[in-house]
């Protein structure tokens, strides 16, 4: 049992290990393959192949796994630096921007991530955001930061809540970069100038 229990955790190890090198490539903008991940995690190719047969495969774990904490993260690291005297504006600022600036350390493989997620729905019967979790975690916290609205939009609330949701995030970001040019500081800049305009509108 002892010997079962250690294997296991060292596989886990050797496991995160990969991860975490891929992350950093990533990071970097760096070539990511299973050999480069390899030498960087200090462990063999042949080994880590054993783990993730291609790098599609160890880019597209490597940002699910950490979305998946960094999401509970989000609202934690809201939590901490929202204010009493912040505006609803700067409270949905702040909430977009935690995300933001989450893609823009994981660029590459946050596309892969959306790419297969809209790749398994596209195959499935229905779809909603519930089966998008990462979408459905980052409407609570649009929701979150919207919450001093609550009661001045009583039934309007959570389509404002929609609002903002099709104009922020992830995706918003990539086609800014992708269709209008922007860098990256631009695509930031230009969703919180979009963020402010709607909000104001309430």
């Amino acid at each position: 049992m002892v010997q079962s229990t250690g294997r296991i955790a060292q596989k886990a190890k050797t496991r995160n290990q990969l991860l975490n090198a891929t992350r950093e490539l990533m990071a970097e903008q760096s070539v990511v393959t299973v050999a480069t991940v390899a030498e960087r995690a200090g462990i063999s190719t042949a080994t880590a192949y054993r783990y993730f047969p291609n790098p599609e495969t160890l880019q597209l774990e490597a940002v699910t796994s950490q979305d998946i904490g960094a999401q509970a993260d989000f609202i934690q690291h809201f939590q901490s630096n929202c204010t009493e005297d912040l505006s609803v504006i700067d409270r949905v600022n702040l909430a977009n921007r935690i995300v933001i600036d989450f893609v823009m350390r994981n660029e590459a493989g946050y596309r892969l991530f959306i790419a297969k997620t809209q790749e398994k729905l596209a195959s499935a019967a229905n779809s909603d955001v519930s089966a998008i979790p990462y979408a459905a975690r980052r409407l609570a916290l649009i929701r979150l930061a919207m919450d001093p609205l609550r009661q001045k939009l009583g039934t309007s609330f959570y389509q404002a809540c929609d609002m903002v949701f099709v104009a922020s995030g992830p995706e918003v970001y990539f086609m800014l970069r992708d269709t209008c040019r922007h860098s990256a500081q631009d695509a930031a800049r230009s969703i919180e100038n979009n963020l402010r305009a709607i909000i104001s509108s309430f």
